[in-house]
Parts: C-alpha cells; sequence; structure tokens
C-alpha cells in the first residue's frame, strides 16, 4: 500500500545522494591527476564519465519519487477578492490572476482565476489549468487524457462545493493546452469560463475574509520506484 511517509523518507534520501554524488563529482574533477597510462585516472577513483552516467539515473529515480508523493488535488487560496475586482481592465472587461507552480499527479500546473464583467449585470468567476514544464515530464501521459475536476470551494460546506468536470477533447486540434509543453515551457490554459458568478459566490458564503478558495484535480496512474542499487 502506498505510503506517504516512506515515499517523503525516500524522496529525502534521493535528494542526499544526488548532493553527495554531485561533491564527488566536483571532487573528481578537480583533484584528479593522470596516472602514467595516458589518459588512465586512478582505480579507485570513479571517473567523470561514471559519475554522470550514475547522476542520471538517480535523477530519473527521482523524479519518480516526486511523481509518486505528489498528490491528485491542487488548492489555491485567492487573497484580496475586492481588490481582484478592482483589476477588471476597463477595455476588455476581464481581470485575470495566476498562481504559483505545484505538482498535481505529477504533472506541474499553474492556476489561472478570471473575472469577467462582458455580460452586465453578471459578472463571471472563470478557472483554468495551465500545464508547464516538469521534471517528471518524461513519465506522464502526454496529452493528458485523464479527466479534470475544478471546484469552487465553500469554506463552510464541502456539499456546496461547484465542481466542473472537464475530460481532455478527442479533436487534436483542440488539443493544444492537454500536450506536452514545448519550447515556450508552458501550454494554454484549459477549464471553465463561468464557474459561478460573483454575486452567488457573495451571497452564498464563498467568499470569507477577503478571498476565495479553488482546487484542481487530476487522477494519474504512475510507474513504481524502484530503490537504489
Amino acid at each position: 500500500m502506498f505510503n506517504p511517509q516512506v515515499m517523503t523518507a525516500l524522496a529525502k534520501r534521493s535528494e542526499e545522494r544526488l548532493s553527495e554524488l554531485l561533491d564527488a563529482d566536483r571532487k573528481v574533477t578537480d583533484h584528479f591527476v593522470p596516472t602514467p597510462r595516458v589518459g588512465a585516472a586512478s582505480a579507485d577513483v570513479p571517473t567523470t564519465a561514471d559519475m554522470l552516467r550514475r547522476l542520471e539515473v538517480l535523477e530519473g529515480r527521482l523524479s519518480l519519487v516526486q511523481l509518486r508523493v505528489s498528490k491528485s488535488k491542487g488548492f489555491w487560496n485567492v487573497v484580496g477578492y475586492e481588490a481582484f475586482k478592482a483589476e477588471v481592465d476597463p477595455e476588455t472587461q476581464i481581470a485575470s490572476r495566476f498562481s504559483h507552480p505545484m505538482a498535481i499527479s505529477g504533472y506541474t500546473v499553474k492556476f489561472q482565476v478570471d473575472i469577467d464583467m462582458n455580460e452586465p449585470p453578471l459578472a463571471w468567476l472563470g478557472l483554468y489549468a495551465i500545464f508547464l514544464k516538469g521534471p517528471a515530464d518524461e513519465y506522464l501521459d502526454w496529452p493528458v487524457k485523464k479527466p479534470l475536476l475544478f471546484t469552487l470551494v465553500h469554506p463552510e460546506s464541502a456539499r456546496k462545493n461547484i465542481r466542473k468536470h472537464l475530460l481532455p477533447p478527442a479533436r487534436r486540434d483542440l488539443l493544444s493546452c492537454f500536450y506536452r509543453p514545448g519550447e515556450s515551457g508552458f501550454n494554454e490554459g484549459c477549464g471553465f469560463d463561468r464557474v459561478a458568478t460573483l454575486d452567488t459566490m457573495e451571497r452564498e458564503g464563498y467568499v470569507m475574509n477577503d478571498s476565495f478558495t479553488v482546487a484542481i484535480s487530476i487522477r494519474q496512474t504512475v510507474p513504481p520506484v524502484r530503490m537504489m542499487d
């Protein structure tokens, strides 16, 4: 059974081993003295090439550990609700905010929330996921095939949470935001323009202490992690 404490400890040990290998590599580079046989290193000192190969293996296993310990749901508490409403652009009638990157089921994701006032008297909250380049990308499914769950969290009752499910489309021309990020390092956002009206958020208690909370979930099956040799 998956044990978060064990996986966290393994991740910590892997990071320690990576630091040890980097220190050893620096020592080899700084203090290597050729023997009389041209190009041959001392038999008891690993070569830089050996160290680099070990580092590559270790980095791959560390990425898998990070993938296993990452949670399937990320939360973002958006503070400064009243100030956010005041940030609406007079031309586009939209205001946007972005979270810091976070790991969700191994994917590196940034949240985007919009306030859209283009349909007066209604103003809508939008919620999107932006996929970024991340350390575990080579072990993940691309394009993303698992459903995404977007949630406006009610601070007092989970039964009042507003949930929106998004299944990645079959059409390739609509999949751009679900493909592995390219040279830019990030994709366009995918999500929902209309999660809830601001009136509903304020009247039904989704806004508390000038803030509100959103969540994004991604279910993902990951490969097992092998212990160090």
